[in-house]
Formats: C-alpha cells, structure tokens, sequence
C-alpha cells in the first residue's frame, strides 16, 4: 500500500469509528430524554390534588422505552377525563378518548410516543399510565 492509501484508509476508519460513536451516544442522549419526557407527564397527568404519582417502572429494549406508573385523582373517571381533555400536554394529541381510557400522541422526527391513560373505578379514578417511545 502506498502511504496515500494508507491514510485514506486511517481517514475512512475515523469517520466510521466518529460516526459508531455518535450513533451510541444519540441512542443514550435519547434514552435520558424520554425519561425526562416520563417525568414531565407524571407532573402534568396528575391533576392537583391527586395522589403522588408512583416511580415510573422503566423497560427498554431494541426499538423502544417503556414506562408504567399510577396514580388516585381523588375524582370521577368523567371528571379526570374531562380535566385532562382541558390540560393535554404541550406537543400531545388526544388519539383515543372513552370514559375509561385516553390515549395521546406526540410525533418525533423518526419516532413516536404514545401515552395510554385508564381508569380503574368509575367512582374515584386509580389511573394506571402506560408510556411508549419507538421508530414510527
């Protein structure tokens, strides 16, 4: 090989090394935003005067993150559902509504994050929230 060969090749294995690197690193840098993002909704899920909502229960794997948690509302299943229709958070759209159940959505570049919210009891609402983030 020729040193212009050489280095070429010592240049191409740079970038390709620079560019496996910032793939991980974005992966990671995705993962603690959507955490974040889990923690934003906990707080604006939760209408005041409502249970501390529990630590949200993480799972990840290749194509998604995954949280769970729950909370009591001290309200009716209507009167939950109605408030939260009036507080969808920033960014989210309302893609599913019943009196049970709400499902919102967020659109990423590339991805996704769907919230799923369901009462358990129509008299005083225990809602147990189910988070997602993947590729569309």
């Amino acid at each position: 090989m020729s040193r212009g060969q050489i280095l070429v090749f010592l240049a191409v294995a740079f970038v390709i090394i620079g560019l496996a690197t910032f793939y991980f690193q974005w992966d990671r840098i995705f993962a603690i935003d959507l955490k974040k993002e889990v923690l934003q909704l906990q707080e604006r899920t939760a209408p005041p005067g409502s249970s501390t909502p529990s630590s949200a229960r993480f799972t990840e794997d290749t194509y998604a993150i995954r949280a769970e948690w729950a909370f009591a509302t001290g309200s009716s299943q209507q009167e939950y559902f109605n408030w939260l229709t009036q507080h969808v958070p920033t960014g989210y759209t309302a893609i599913q509504n019943s009196p049970s159940e709400m499902v919102l959505r967020k659109q990423l570049p590339g991805d996704s994050c769907i919230l799923q919210l369901d009462a358990d009891n129509e008299s005083s609402a225990q809602i147990s929230a189910k988070f997602i983030a993947g590729p569309d």
